[in-house]
């Protein structure tokens, strides 16, 4: 299996395991919080998938830079 491919389909996997734990948050927090989230995992969903299919090297390493900083207000 293709590196690229093990990053979309761990990207997706995650997207898979997120929801239902999101749809467990207490009702104050699931309108913010977890859409938020949810939100902010299928940029990065998209991000990944928009580079997957970009053949030029700079310009993907270019569309990922941005996805990074998504992953970084994810993680905190």
């Amino acid at each position: 299996m293709d590196q690229k491919e093990d990053v979309l389909t761990l990207s997706y996997d995650f997207l898979k395991y997120l929801v239902p734990i999101l749809s467990k948050f207490p009702r104050d927090q699931k309108f913010l919080l977890a859409d938020r989230m949810q939100t902010l995992m299928h940029d990065i969903l998209d991000d990944f998938i928009t580079a997957y299919y970009t053949k030029d090297k700079a310009e993907k390493i270019a569309r990922l830079k941005p996805t990074n900083t998504k992953l970084e207000r994810l993680r905190s």
